[in-house]
């Protein structure tokens, strides 16, 4: 009989406030460094934050690190909230990370959800 073996995915794993993914590419900013590390082919779980409730998984697809006013307005559409102006997001940013988050770099994550 062959020898079964299985490699085993590392996941990391990433948590938003809403369940708003959507099918196929999505993005996330977040303020500070933390998720810089992430690269290509990463594996993410997806989680809601509050209710830990799997929201599914993804690949890291690529990996920003810029001060907030660089971030380029047309990525807004592949934002995982699909905020559709930048005043939106900063808004949300803001709920999240309270003010002066805008004084820190900002790492943004492009994933696809598998």
């Amino acid at each position: 009989m062959p020898e079964i073996t299985a490699e085993l995915i590392d996941y990391t794993v990433m948590h938003f406030k809403t369940d708003a993914l959507h099918p196929g590419l999505n993005n996330t900013v977040r303020s500070g460094l933390k998720w810089a590390d992430l690269g290509p082919g990463d594996r993410l779980e997806l989680k809601q934050t509050d209710t830990e409730k799997l929201l599914g998984e993804g690949e890291v697809i690529f990996v920003e690190t810029m001060p907030w006013f660089e971030f380029p307005d047309s990525w807004l559409r592949f934002n995982q909230n699909t905020y559709s102006t930048r005043e939106g997001l900063e808004q949300a940013m803001d709920r999240a990370y309270g003010p002066g988050w805008q004084q820190q770099p900002v790492t943004v994550v492009f994933f696809w959800v598998l």
